[in-house]
């Protein structure tokens, strides 16, 4: 079932996410929210070390009953120079956050850490945490094949984050998710809306994405000309593709949670086939603010 791959992302519940810095969602809404992924069986949220306010809600709210993973923000490795006990204040202030007791898994936010010459020393403190039953499985969040190629030369790890969506396909060159599923890394997708840009009409989108015009614009006469909301044909580009073990969607309001939930039941529709770029100043969001 697709509702059953769903984590609910929390970055946008705090103010200042995304290129137009959302304003956040107060507890009562994310109350609401929880009362609607509880009803249809979604288990899984997303969270990070490095969104304080996010994780403050989710400790406060209901979600807190749920299963979550996180991750653990970049290291500076001059100020970070005892790694067991900065993994385990980071993973404690977390869980603390959170209202935890474990997590269901926790990623290294940044790859470049792990791939730095101290990172085995991280790696090793968090797998200490691992066998102490207090996360389940360790990974990485990435933003290109390479980075991951690169962490999978030299460390075991049990989940990765991806970015996927129908402008963003450079995972599915050359059978590359077989290939990670064959090392038996379980393969969780984010930024299937690509921080809800793909959702917007291009007359709305930010003037930083000007020079991709035609690109969008083919991405609005495309759904126009096939009568697809937008919303759906993200989820059915993500949906059609094999060994996605979790998806991790993010909403604005509970209107676009209702979308999701109701796109569980609806049959497959039609997906572009040449829309998409490999141009990494449109496909990797840490880039939008400094160009």
């Amino acid at each position: 079932m697709f509702k059953q791959k769903l984590i609910l992302g929390s970055a946008n519940f705090s103010s200042g996410y995304g290129i137009k810095k959302s304003k956040g969602l107060n507890i009562d809404k994310i109350n609401s929210i929880y009362d609607i992924l509880k009803k249809n069986k979604i288990n899984f949220v997303d969270s990070a070390f490095s969104y304080p306010g996010a994780e403050k809600k989710i400790g406060k709210s209901s979600l807190n009953k749920l299963k979550i993973y996180t991750k653990i923000p970049k290291i500076n490795y001059k100020r970070d120079s005892n790694p067991r006990a900065w993994i385990k204040n980071i993973v404690e202030k977390s869980l603390e956050r959170t209202n935890q007791k474990s997590f269901s898994g926790i990623y290294f936010h940044n790859a470049n850490d792990l791939l730095n010459y101290k990172g085995k020393f991280f790696y090793d403190a968090l797998n200490i945490l691992k066998n102490r039953g207090i996360v389940k499985k360790i990974g990485v969040s990435v933003y290109s094949p390479m980075e991951l190629e690169n962490v999978m030369k030299k460390f075991p790890i049990d989940i990765v984050q991806i970015p996927l969506n129908v402008f963003d396909r450079r995972f599915l060159n050359n059978n590359y998710l077989q290939k990670i599923k064959r090392k038996g890394i379980e393969i969780h997708a984010r930024s299937i809306f690509l921080q809800g840009i793909l959702l917007k009409n291009w007359s709305t989108v930010p003037k930083y994405f000007n020079r991709w015009s035609k690109l969008f614009k083919k991405w609005d006469e495309w759904n126009e000309k096939n009568n697809q909301k937008k919303i759906n044909t993200c989820l059915n580009f993500v949906k059609s593709i094999k060994y996605l073990d979790k998806i991790v969607f993010g909403i604005s309001n509970l209107d676009q949670l209702k979308e999701i939930i109701k796109f569980n039941n609806m049959n497959r529709i039609k997906l572009p086939k040449k829309i998409f770029s490999n141009d990494k100043n449109l496909l990797d969001p840490r880039l939008w603010q400094k160009n």
